[in-house]
């Protein structure tokens, strides 16, 4: 599967226009047919995108939280003011977090989630990282509902 990582900017029922990582440019990408109706997407939001469709295909998507206070053992972190949850580093990664910092998460459970990725500025920091860690893992969740 050919993937690239983008933001939601402006999202509908149908899709998002996102921005690609790569090189920051715009594009419209349709929801996969198992999100529509079932999962949200929000600008702001990491999403994964199948290239190898037609029209580019959101496959995946992440929470974006703040870091609100490092902890031993994790990270307090708030989402949208809603409410404060728990957030650890998944295993393989290293991401220098800090109050204030934008991270991306799998969602949450039980008032805990998985931290996936760090935003620095535009950009996802540690990619290199992501991609041999995180994206494998989505990849085969993925291969596994088809």
């Amino acid at each position: 599967m050919n993937v690239k990582l983008a933001i939601a900017e402006e999202c509908s029922p149908d899709g998002c226009q996102v921005k690609l990582f790569s090189d920051g440019h715009s594009l419209n990408a349709v929801y996969l047919t198992r999100m529509k109706g079932r999962v949200s997407v929000h600008p702001g939001q990491l999403v994964l995108l199948n290239m190898d469709t037609a029209v580019p295909e959101i496959s995946w998507r992440w929470h974006r939280l703040k870091v609100v206070e490092v902890q031993p053992g994790g990270v307090l972190l708030d989402d949208r003011g809603l409410r404060q949850v728990t957030g650890t580093v998944a295993l393989g990664l290293t991401l220098d977090l800090q109050p204030g910092q934008t991270v991306f998460t799998n969602g949450n459970q039980d008032g805990s989630c998985e931290i996936h990725g760090l935003l620095l500025g535009d950009q996802l920091a540690q990619p290199e990282q992501f991609e041999q860690v995180i994206l494998p893992r989505i990849q085969a969740i993925l291969a596994s509902m088809t």
